[in-house]
């Protein structure tokens, strides 16, 4: 059989790290939201009553005016060291760790923790899960991540 995980798959991996942490760096929260899944967007959306796009144009002016008060001073993600496997579902996953460096009112903090690279629909899109309300959305549109252990962020300040 051949290996679940391919040069294809990293390359795919590689490609929407790069996207994430471009759209971080440069504010550009499209970028950010385009390696969001959009079964995640749709459910996220349903409570609202608004369908996909409407509601990801408002997270977007959401998303810009919060990131107003921060300041992204670096962030990156450790390819060589992540892990992969495959779900009972046969999808694809890796997990990657990733480190921002960002100050937010006058004080410099570091987090670092995991993200969640998947396919879906033979594509792939990246996840920080960062709360447990998020780790049971994720859960909810794709049963077969459920198991999946993902710690939370560690947050430390920066000297």
């Amino acid at each position: 059989p051949a290996l679940a995980f391919d040069d294809a798959d990293r390359a795919a991996v590689k490609g929407v790290f790069d996207t994430l942490i471009d759209g971080i760096k440069t504010n550009n929260y499209d970028d950010i939201f385009a390696v969001m899944p959009p079964a995640i967007l749709a459910k996220m959306a349903e409570p609202t009553g608004m369908d996909a796009a409407t509601f990801k144009t408002i997270a977007v002016e959401q998303m810009k005016a919060a990131m107003q008060q921060v300041k992204i001073n670096d962030v990156t993600y450790d390819l060589d060291g992540m892990t992969t496997a495959t779900t009972s579902e046969d999808r694809d996953y890796a997990i990657v760790s990733t480190t921002t460096v960002m100050e937010m009112g006058g004080a410099a903090v570091k987090a670092q923790g995991p993200a969640l690279a998947f396919e879906d629909d033979g594509k792939w899109y990246v996840l920080q899960i960062q709360s447990p309300d998020q780790a049971a959305l994720l859960a909810e549109v794709y049963p077969d991540l459920a198991d999946i252990d993902l710690p939370a962020p560690e947050i430390t300040p920066v000297e």
